[in-house]
């Protein structure tokens, strides 16, 4: 009895050149470096044939690391001014305060780094306070 992959995965070898500031303690930068090397595998980790219709795979884009990025960072209106500015809005100090407040109030906020999460909030602040004017 043949079982059919329900899922095959492409799995591209390369590596990852990151960058980090000993002075200010936090990443600055990575570069992702995509080999030749390309494998193919089924869910269950045997290998397989690539699928001849398959649509191109997507691109190999990875997110570079935000300004203030920090492992175990303890969060404050800097962060929130790093969205910010990477969204173009403006938040008072109160709203920052607010942000961070709810923010550090969401149980896993303290675990790692999360800036979507913080994205998250601060939209969810900027919705709150345009229903309210």
């Amino acid at each position: 009895m043949t079982i059919k992959a329900v899922a095959i995965k492409k799995i591209t070898v390369g590596f990852v050149v990151q960058e980090y500031n000993p002075e200010t303690g936090r990443w600055t930068g990575q570069e992702f470096v995509v080999g030749d090397q390309v494998d193919w595998e089924d869910e269950y980790g045997n290998p397989v044939d690539p699928p001849g219709n398959a649509p191109p795979a997507p691109p190999l884009d990875m997110v570079q690391p935000s300004p203030v990025y920090s492992v175990y960072s303890v969060w404050d209106e800097e962060d929130v001014m790093v969205v910010e500015e990477e969204n173009g809005w403006e938040f008072t100090p109160e709203q920052r305060r607010e942000i961070l407040d709810l923010f550090k109030s969401r149980e896993d906020a303290s675990v790692g780094l999360n800036w979507g999460k913080l994205y998250s909030v601060c939209v969810e602040v900027l919705n709150k306070n345009a229903t309210s004017t």
